[in-house]
């Protein structure tokens, strides 16, 4: 009897070794993937700033009366749309 019951506990033990491992590999990729994710939320970021920098750098470069032309031009585009 105290074979059959040692018997049962290891194939329960290794049931419960092979869900872990599966376990782990979903948990592994789903890491992956997040990973992924920060790092493009990340370059994107850093995208938008380096773009808003140039907008910022391209607009300087225009004096006062040329970003109220822009501006202007830019809300009748809006309208029209």
């Amino acid at each position: 009897m105290i074979y059959t019951e040692q018997y049962c506990k290891a194939e329960n033990l290794k049931e419960d070794i092979v869900l872990l491992a599966e376990q782990k590999e979903k948990v592994s990729e789903d890491l992956l993937k997040v990973k992924s994710e920060l790092k493009q939320t990340t370059l994107k970021k850093g995208i938008s700033n380096a773009c808003s920098d140039m907008a910022s750098a391209i607009g300087s470069l225009f004096s006062t009366k040329d970003q109220q032309t822009i501006a202007m031009l830019n809300q009748q585009i809006i309208e029209k749309r």
